[in-house]
């Protein structure tokens, strides 16, 4: 495991386990009881954990070599420019009450999964 790898892991590893925690938290108070602000904040406690995760990301993306960055680039613009199109399509579907709203929850983990498949592909393609 090369050295960025391995801070990667120390630095994302807490912020993934809180991610996890306020995940089943937001979940297990869902359906309580409680006045609109607590609710909002409960229902936001994922995000500081998200916004770590990111930062350790950048972090790692910024200690990679100019090779590795480009092969990072493509995997990030390619996921950008997918997902924004096929969350703009289902935003004009749901428009026209054709399929169900909700949907904006799944853009993140679309992205984040595009990006990894995406990846994958270039880094076989620049072998």
């Amino acid at each position: 495991m090369r050295d960025h790898q391995k801070r990667y892991l120390i630095e994302a590893a807490p912020a993934l386990a809180l991610y996890a925690l306020a995940i089943w938290i937001s979940a297990a108070c869902a359906h309580v009881a409680m006045p609109t602000w607590e609710h909002v904040l409960v229902a936001l406690s994922p995000l500081p954990a998200l916004v770590w995760t990111v930062i350790a990301l950048l972090r790692r993306l910024l200690r990679k070599d100019e090779f590795e960055q480009r092969i990072e680039l493509i995997a990030i613009a390619i996921a950008a420019a997918s997902v924004g199109l096929a969350s703009f399509a289902w935003a004009l579907l749901e428009s026209a009450a054709l399929v169900p709203r909700g949907a904006l929850m799944w853009v993140l983990p679309a992205l984040v999964l595009v990006y990894g498949v995406v990846k994958l592909a270039a880094r076989w393609h620049y072998r």
